[in-house]
This record gives C-alpha cells, sequence and structure tokens, in this order.
C-alpha cells in the first residue's frame, strides 16, 4: 500500500498530472479529486486514496471504474459523454454515498440497494434498462431522471422522499400507500395516461406536462401550491379542494398533439383565493370568474374564445397578457399596480387604462378600436404593433 503520490506508477500520464496539480503528497490527504477535462483513459490508481469522498468524472474513454476500495465516497459524478466502453460500475462497497448523478452511460445494469445513505440521485440518458428497485433507500429525498425510459419503484420505505423530477421518458412508480413526506412531483413529457396523486398528502408542487392523461383527483391533495397539467386530454378539472393553489397551468400548445382535443370550456377556481398566477393557453375557454382571485399578480390567456373578463376586484394584477382572443372590451381602470400589458389580436373595440399608468412594458394591436381611443393612447406613450 502506496503512502505517498510519489510513489506510484500511474498508468495514465493525464491522470498523474491531475493528481499532480493537487500539490499534495500524501495520498490520505486527498479528499476530493475532479477529473473533467483531462480526457482519462484509466484511473486505476484511484484505490490507493482511502480517504476520497468526492469524485467528479468523465469518462468516455475508460473501459473500467473500481471504486470498492473508496468506502467513504459520499459524492459521485460520472458522465459517460457517449462513450460506449464502461458498461459496469459497482457501488456496492459506496455504503456512505450521499449524492449520486450518472449521466449519458450504457451501464447494463444499476444496483444501489446497498447504499442506503444515499439522499439524491441523478440520471440522464442512461441506455435502455427498465428497472431499478429504490425501496431500499430509504435516506432518498431527491430523485431526478430524463430521457431514457426508466421506471424506478418506490414505496412507504422512501419515507423521507421530497422531490421527484422525471422529464422526456422515464417515470416513478409507487404502492397504494403513496410517498407521505413528498413536495414536488414533475413527470414531464413521460407518456403517461393516468396518474394517482391520492397517496401524496404534503405535495405542493404538481408538474405533469406533455402527457395523456384525462383525469385526475386532487381531492387529497390540500396543501398543493403550483399545479401546471398543460398539454394533456383534461376537459375539466375540480380544484375546489386546493384552497391554497397559488400557481395554475393549463391548456395546450399549437404544437403539440393535444391542442387539438383540450377544451376546458369551464374553469372554477372561485375557491382558489390564494391563486397569484394563471396561465390559460388554447383551451377553448369562452369564460373565467376571476373575482375571487384578488391576489392575482399575473393572467396570461392565449388562444381562447374568451369574449369578456372583469378584473375590476383583481387590483394587484402587474402583468397581463390576453392575445388570439374574441375580448371586444376591457376595462384596467382598478389595476392600478399593472406594469406589463400585452394585447394583441383580439376584437377590442373598447380599451380603458388607469388614469396613472405606471407600465414599463407593452404590446397592443389596434383590433376594432375607435380611431380616438387609439390617438389617446398614443399620446400616452403607447406604440401600436402595426402587423
Amino acid at each position: 500500500m502506496y503512502n505517498k503520490i510519489s510513489d506510484i506508477n500511474f498508468q495514465d500520464e493525464n491522470f498523474k498530472k491531475l493528481v499532480l496539480d493537487l500539490k499534495i503528497d500524501s495520498l490520505a490527504e486527498i479528499t476530493e479529486l475532479n477529473c473533467q477535462g483531462y480526457d482519462l483513459v484509466s484511473i486505476d490508481e484511484i484505490k490507493y486514496f482511502p480517504n476520497l469522498e468526492t469524485l467528479i468524472i468523465n469518462s468516455y474513454y475508460l473501459e473500467t471504474l473500481d471504486l470498492t476500495f473508496n468506502p467513504k465516497l459520499k459524492n459521485i459524478t460520472i458522465n459517460g459523454e457517449g462513450g460506449e466502453e464502461l458498461t459496469e460500475i459497482d457501488f456496492s462497497e459506496n455504503k456512505l454515498l450521499e449524492v449520486l448523478s450518472l449521466e449519458n452511460l450504457v451501464l447494463e445494469e444499476l444496483d444501489l440497494k446497498t447504499n442506503i445513505n444515499l439522499k439524491k440521485l441523478f440520471i440522464d440518458g442512461l441506455n435502455e434498462f427498465y428497472d431499478l428497485d429504490l425501496t431500499a433507500n430509504i435516506n432518498l429525498e431527491e430523485i431526478h431522471l430524463g430521457h431514457m425510459m426508466l421506471s424506478p419503484s418506490l414505496n412507504e420505505n422512501n419515507k423521507l422522499l421530497k422531490k421527484i423530477y422525471c422529464s422526456y421518458g422515464p417515470s416513478c412508480e409507487w404502492t397504494e400507500t403513496g410517498l407521505p413526506e413528498l413536495e414536488e412531483l414533475t413527470l414531464e413529457n413521460c407518456e403517461r395516461d393516468s396518474l394517482d396523486v391520492t397517496g401524496l398528502p404534503k405535495l405542493k408542487k404538481l408538474d405533469i406536462t406533455w402527457n395523456q392523461i384525462s383525469e385526475l383527483d386532487l381531492s387529497h391533495n390540500i396543501l398543493l401550491e403550483e399545479l401546471s397539467i398543460a398539454d394533456n386530454a383534461f376537459s375539466t378539472i375540480n380544484l375546489e379542494k386546493n384552497v391554497n393553489l397559488k400557481s395554475l397551468r393549463l391548456g395546450g400548445d399549437h404544437d403539440m398533439w393535444s391542442s387539438k382535443i383540450i377544451q376546458h370550456t369551464h374553469l372554477d377556481i372561485t375557491n382558489n383565493s390564494k391563486l397569484t398566477h394563471l396561465y390559460i393557453n388554447n383551451s377553448g375557454l369562452t369564460e373565467v370568474d376571476l373575482s375571487k382571485n384578488v391576489l392575482l399578480k399575473k393572467l396570461y390567456i392565449v388562444e381562447n374564445p374568451i369574449k369578456a373578463i372583469n378584473l375590476s376586484k383583481n387590483i394587484l394584477l402587474k402583468n397581463l397578457t390576453i392575445q388570439n382572443t374574441n375580448l371586444e372590451s376591457i376595462d384596467l381602470s382598478e389595476n392600478k399596480k399593472i406594469n406589463y400589458v400585452s394585447l394583441e389580436n383580439n376584437e377590442l373595440n373598447a380599451l380603458q387604462f388607469p388614469e396613472v399608468l405606471n407600465i414599463k412594458g407593452f404590446n397592443l394591436s389596434k383590433d376594432k378600436l375607435e380611431e380616438k381611443t387609439i390617438n389617446d393612447l398614443i399620446n400616452k406613450g403607447f406604440i401600436f404593433d402595426e402587423k
């Protein structure tokens, strides 16, 4: 066993340079290695670093990575950068591991059952293996997955799990008993057509954008503050019990398949008095009652056949966007805090602003406004979009 770096005969000159750049001769004093940017072919000598706690490496050229002699590792980041040589990594001896990040690797399997101290897991762009059992990782707090078809298994043992983020392919499955401490759940573009969140009582943020879900029971998620259900197959959503809701996104997008079938013809948010941000895009909505949403600060309504809207109770409103609707008139005289307005491609024939304007940004089109109204607004400094 070596004690000094100067005693080691390194296989890879780049790895030797990296270690010498640390300007530490005692192997026992090295607790962190950042191997990014060194184009390493071999780091076999890592087995001589008994106190290593953090390892960051780009492994494009690596064929093997043996971490079994580094039992004190707590933080591991490995980016394969698309290399296909490294197909196996054994984490079984890294029992103190707390943070693991794996990206763009072609691992044949991944076993984390012995890593019971794992708190944060980041996996992105691994090759196509589908199963990962995380039920033994009882200290897990965060999961981030992307760009693959992995579906990890979770259950009531994951009592500390607070955040799940899945995008572009992966998802997560849990038992009926749910995840009692989960606060944030993102399943973005995960090809899901159903979702049960009734076993997530502490959920505060839910984002299921770009899926195929048509029904969702939110009656058990009383603490929910942020909800995005855009680009799904919803025709309606019941938000009666979600009294703590602050941000809501719904509707479709021009470029997504779901924009053709989303028809939120009715939206009841009268029970959501804490709402501050509301985004409704391409949903077929003809009317919306905002009289109870007195804390509303940002309103975005685009591509909806809405004809009228009453904002007289929304005196805290600062940011307003209404575009490509059938809106015929709008009175903003009570919205004295408003500082951004975008009213384009509507059917406006009447428009009223507060007497004292505090608007820093605006986009307007003339629509069907009378010449006098247009001239009055121009005199106040407004510039109309001539498109």
